[in-house]
C-alpha cells in the first residue's frame, strides 16, 4: 500500500510514527492515522481530475480539484486504435499542474499516428513520481501508472459504432483519414451492413479514397471468449472469393491486445487471398501467429467454386502435458459438412488465452485493387469445451465435481434415470480452469448426470 505520509502534509511526529507502527487492529490503526493529522486540520480528501478539452485539435486540457493542486502532476496516455502511448514524450511523461488554479495541458500530437487517437486517459500523480510507468504501444495502459494514480479519468474523441450480429455485439473499425493495419488501409464503418443473408464487409472508394471494413466482438463478462471452438460460416461461395481482385485479403481471426508475449493470441481461422499474403496457388490458409515460422501456417486450395465454407478452430489444453495447447482447424462444406481441409498445431504456452480475446472479421487491401470487393459472413459461433464430471461417493451422498477449461460462467447440472429424459438439478458457477461441485442424494437408485451450458 502506498505511504500516505509521503503524499499528505504535515508528517506525523516520530512518536506518532512509532505508535502507529505498533498497532495491529485495522480500525484503531485508521483512527490513529486520522489523529496524526488532527493537529494541523482535517485529513485531506483525494484530489479530483477533470478533462475540459479531450484534445481533438492536439491539446488536452483540464484541471485538478484540490486545496493545493501544485503538489500533483498529470500523466497522459492516448489510445490509438487499441495501442497505448505516453504523451507528450517518454523523456517528459508528466505535465505540470498550475499551483494557483489547478489547470494543466498536454500536447498529444507529437508524432506517428497520434491524430488517430480514439481515447485519452489522464492520471493525477505525485509531482515527484519517479520513475513514471510508460505506455510504449502495448494493448493496455501501464498497470504501474494506474496503481500510482491518486485520481484518474478518461474521455473519448467519438463514441464507437456498435452493431449486433449472430448473437454478439461488434465494434466497427473507423479510422477517418488515418491509415492503420493491416495493410496500412483506411477503414470505414459505412462499409459494414447486416442484411438478411449475413454480415456484409466491403472495400470501396469513399471521398476519392479506398476504404476497407473490419468488425470485432466486444469483450463481455456475459459472453466471454476463450478455450473452445470458434466457427465462422461464410455466405460467399468459393467462386465469389476467387472473383475478388487479387489484392484483397479476407479473414477471420482471434486477437487479444493484452497478450503481446503470445503474438496477441492471434489464430487465423480463415484467411483468403491470391496476393503474397497467402498465394494464388493455395489461396486459403490457417495460421497460429507469428506467421513468419512456416510450421505455424497451413495453406490449401478448394476447387469447388459453388461451395460455401465453414471454418473452425478448437483450442484446448493437451491432457497430461504441462502448458501444452492444441489448435485443431477444420474447413467443411457448410451445407453437407463434408471435410475440405484440416490441420493441427501444438505449442507450449505459459498462459491460456487472454480474458479480453475478441473475434475479428475483415476485408482489406494488400496493394492496389482495381475494383471494389465484398465478403458476406453468414454466422459466427463460439462453443465451450465439454465439461468433465467426476462423481466421488461420500457419507452424505455423491459429490459431483464439474471441471471445464472454457470461460463459462455457469453450468446447468441435469439428471436422468434412462439417458433419455433429463431434468434440471442445479446451476453451478464455473470458469476457466476452475471447478464447481455440489452434492446429490444417492437414495433414489442409479442416476446419470451431465453438465450443459444454460
Amino acid at each position: 500500500m502506498p505511504n500516505l505520509f509521503a503524499r499528505l502534509e504535515p508528517r506525523p511526529t516520530e512518536s506518532e510514527q512509532l505508535l502507529l507502527s505498533s498497532l495491529v487492529a485495522p480500525l484503531l490503526h485508521f483512527v490513529l492515522i486520522a489523529a496524526a493529522f488532527a493537529g494541523a486540520g482535517q485529513l485531506r480528501a483525494a484530489p479530483t481530475i477533470v478533462i475540459d478539452d479531450a484534445g481533438a485539435t492536439g491539446i488536452v486540457r483540464g484541471h485538478v480539484v484540490d486545496p493545493q493542486p501544485g503538489r500533483f502532476a498529470v500523466a497522459v496516455v492516448i489510445n490509438v486504435l487499441d495501442t497505448f502511448w505516453t504523451k507528450p514524450f517518454y523523456s517528459n511523461p508528466l505535465s505540470a499542474v498550475n499551483a494557483a488554479d489547478g489547470t494543466w495541458s498536454c500536447n498529444i500530437f507529437t508524432g506517428g499516428a497520434d491524430a488517430c487517437f480514439q481515447q485519452v486517459l489522464v492520471y493525477c500523480v505525485p509531482r515527484d513520481l519517479n520513475p513514471v510507468p510508460l505506455a510504449r504501444g502495448e494493448g493496455f495502459p501501464p498497470a504501474g501508472l494506474e496503481s500510482a494514480a491518486l485520481a484518474e479519468t478518461s474521455a473519448v474523441k467519438s463514441s464507437p459504432t456498435v452493431i449486433r450480429f449472430s448473437g454478439y455485439e461488434w465494434n466497427l473499425k473507423d479510422t477517418g483519414d488515418c491509415q492503420w493495419d493491416p495493410g496500412l488501409n483506411f477503414w470505414s464503418k459505412d462499409l459494414v451492413t447486416v442484411e438478411t443473408n449475413g454480415l456484409h464487409l466491403k472495400c470501396a472508394e469513399i471521398r476519392g479514397q479506398l476504404r476497407c471494413a473490419e468488425v470485432s466482438t466486444i469483450s463481455s463478462t456475459n459472453r466471454p471468449l476463450g478455450l473452445g471452438t470458434f466457427k465462422i460460416v461464410l455466405a460467399s461461395t468459393v467462386g465469389e472469393l476467387s472473383a475478388l481482385d487479387p489484392a484483397y485479403v479476407t479473414s477471420g481471426f482471434t486477437f487479444s491486445p493484452s497478450a503481446p508475449d503470445t503474438a496477441y493470441d492471434e489464430a487465423d481461422i480463415w484467411e483468403y487471398s491470391k496476393s503474397a499474403v497467402v498465394g494464388a496457388d493455395k489461396p486459403f490458409q490457417n495460421v497460429v501467429q507469428p506467421y513468419q515460422d512456416p510450421s505455424r501456417r497451413f495453406r490449401f486450395l478448394i476447387n469447388d467454386t459453388y461451395v460455401t465454407t465453414a471454418h473452425s478452430v478448437t483450442v484446448n489444453r493437451v491432457r497430461g502435458a504441462t502448458n501444452r495447447y492444441k489448435f485443431s482447424f477444420t474447413t467443411t462444406d457448410s451445407i453437407t459438412s463434408r471435410e475440405l481441409a484440416s490441420w493441427q498445431f501444438q505449442e507450449n504456452r505459459s498462459t491460456s488465452l487472454a480474458s479480453d480475446l475478441a473475434l475479428h472479421l475483415n476485408i482489406w487491401a494488400y496493394g492496389t485493387p482495381t475494383k471494389p470487393g465484398e465478403i458476406v459472413i453468414k454466422s459466427f459461433q463460439w462453443s465451450p469445451l465439454p465439461a468433465q464430471i467426476e462423481g466421488v461417493p461420500a457419507a452424505d451422498g455423491l459429490h459431483l465435481l464439474v471441471t471445464c477449461d472454457s470461460p463459462v460462467l455457469s453450468w446447468q447440472i441435469q439428471e436422468s434415470a434412462d439417458l433419455k429424459s433429463w431434468s434440471r438439478l442445479a446451476e453451478v458457477r464455473a470458469g476457466e480452469g476452475q471447478d464447481a461441485s455440489f452434492i446429490v442424494s444417492t437414495s433414489s437408485g442409479p442416476r446419470f448426470y451431465r453438465a450443459v451450458t444454460p
